[in-house]
């Protein structure tokens, strides 16, 4: 079985085309990242059409806060959440969720970040009107206006992609069949893993965006493998060799591909605006050679990983000892 994760289910995202359709949405979730801090009132996001008869638009000031203001013909919605909103240099999420059968809106705002603040500013209320699809995607092919600090937006069906371990949809997978790109692979393929040749219970396909939260990290050779390999950041990538077992004895760790970004080795990947992945699933977590570097798949609920997971503060203190040897693969 091939499925489409939630990763795909869109209704439009930035910098991607063909994606919605219809007259109207009349019920998602509009996500937005951007990078702060931003200086004063800025217009993140503007489209108005050419009679002006119809505008969206997303406005952000610290001090005030941000909105979302929506006229069409003769109605006008607008969705203001007061500032003062968090300051600090980090990247900023906007959700607003809206049901115009059911006439209520949510705006939401928070920071991300390991050091952010667990809590989001949130305000709610009636009044909200449903987004044309022509007009998503005419924001989604760059006809409007678009602040620079946007990383991407997107409209949902109700709840953001999970984060979720994947390979690019590129990525040669070794098969009893020989090397196969990891997008051709279908349920049943049998895989060769540490275990064996395993059978894959199923293939799931992902877009999302290439920057921001989502933004994916490219392994570099000859660091981690034979050829750079593009993965998510949740991927876990196996370390092996005497700095992981100086360190915690263990001569072989799992660590996610996110935290291994050091610049040089691992690069945090934002050269694409919409990347595509494959997350493959065989039941349990096995252990898979991909051009050269050992990735291990997630586990079914309730499975345990065949090493040692390392958390990030464990991570630091590794990447230090391998930063010693630049020179030296791993994985």
């Amino acid at each position: 079985m091939v499925r489409t994760g939630s990763g795909t289910d869109w209704i439009a995202l930035s910098d991607k085309a063909g994606i919605a359709s219809g007259p109207e949405v009349g019920r998602g979730l509009f996500a937005a990242e951007f990078r702060l801090p931003l200086d004063g009132a800025q217009v993140l996001l503007d489209r108005r059409s050419a009679d002006g008869a119809e505008v969206f638009s997303i406005l952000h000031d610290t001090a005030a806060g941000l909105s979302v203001l929506h006229r069409r013909g003769g109605q006008l919605a607008r969705h203001a959440l007061p500032g003062p909103l968090p300051l600090g240099r980090a990247t900023g999420r906007m959700l607003f969720d809206w049901d115009a059968a059911q006439d209520r809106w949510r705006l939401q705002f928070g920071l991300l970040g390991a050091d952010a603040p667990a809590t989001a500013l949130q305000s709610q209320g009636r009044g909200v009107l449903g987004l044309a699809a022509p007009l998503l995607a005419d924001l989604c092919a760059g006809r409007g206006q678009r602040h620079e600090a946007l990383l991407w937006f997107g409209v949902t069906k109700g709840a953001l992609p999970r984060p979720k371990a994947w390979l690019g949809a590129r990525s040669m997978v070794p098969t009893a069949q020989g090397p196969m790109p990891a997008e051709e692979l279908r349920a049943g393929d049998p895989v060769l893993t540490a275990n064996g040749a395993v059978p894959l219970l199923s293939v799931e396909r992902h877009v999302v965006p290439g920057r921001g939260s989502f933004q994916p990290v490219l392994l570099r050779a000859p660091w981690f493998g034979r050829s750079d390999l593009l993965v998510s950041a949740e991927q876990l990538v196996r370390v092996a060799g005497p700095e992981a077992e100086y360190l915690f004895g263990e001569e072989e760790v799992l660590v996610p591909a996110g935290l291994l970004v050091d610049g040089q080795s691992a690069l945090a990947e934002g050269r694409r605006a919409v990347v595509s992945g494959v997350a493959l699933e065989f039941g349990g977590a096995e252990l898979v050679e991909v051009q050269g570097c050992t990735i291990c798949t997630d586990p079914a609920a309730g499975l345990s990983l065949p090493l040692r997971l390392l958390d990030r503060y464990e991570a630091v203190p590794l990447m230090a000892q391998l930063g010693r040897l630049p020179q030296r693969a791993v994985g």
